[in-house]
């Protein structure tokens, strides 16, 4: 696992955190059991979250699940990162074996020593990791933002994918913020903005 440690200032000014999970080929795999049915937008939107972020270098943190099974096992290749979601040398990664990011002490860590962490959370699953990671920043006091349509869900009983992705987007409402991509791109511009002028003005203090 690596971690890069980012300057501790940037972390002052409440700059905005991507926070991707779980884009890994376990999810795209045909046939495999915990392959999704419908991703495909959900992936788009995460490509379009992330490479605004590394235009505007703002700081990413990618996470996978690393299990000892059959499924997302290190030395297979379904637990390695899809494509078009490779992390960059100067962009963090989180690995983990429960489904909370949180569950990553290092990442636990890294937000604690946050001022005011604003994490936007995109990615797979939101029935399980997505949803289980929301309400662990909320009982840690971390605002977080759910960006519901660069994430995709598996069926639960009698709801498709589509509806159980519906259903855990108003469930997680009670919990954290809840945006489009399009609301996420414009919110990441505006905190971005603020950032630099809070810094601007502590320059001149």
């Amino acid at each position: 696992m690596t971690v890069v440690n980012l300057p501790s200032r940037m972390w002052a000014t409440g700059a905005p955190v991507l926070v991707l999970l779980d884009l890994q080929a376990e999810y795209q795999a045909e046939g495999r059991a915990f392959a999704l049915e419908e991703a495909g937008p959900a992936l788009a939107n995460c490509k379009r979250l992330l490479d605004f972020c590394r235009e505007r270098r703002l700081p990413v943190a990618h996470h996978r699940q690393i299990l000892s099974g059959p499924f997302f096992n290190e030395k297979t290749e379904f637990s390695r990162w899809l494509t078009d979601f490779l992390p960059r040398p100067n962009e963090m990664v989180f690995e983990r074996d429960q489904p909370s990011c949180y569950s990553s002490r290092p990442f636990a860590d890294f937000v604690d020593a946050i001022d005011e962490p604003l994490l936007f959370l995109a990615g797979l699953t939101a029935d399980r990791a997505c949803l289980a990671t929301v309400v662990e920043a909320f009982h840690r006091g971390h605002r977080m933002f759910y960006v519901h349509d660069a994430s995709a869900a598996h069926g639960v009983g009698s709801r498709s994918p589509g509806e159980t992705l519906e259903f855990v987007t108003e469930l997680v409402s009670g919990f954290c913020e809840t945006l489009s991509t399009k609301d996420a791109l414009d919110q990441f511009e505006r905190m971005q903005h603020h950032g630099r002028r809070r810094a601007m003005q502590r320059e001149f203090v």
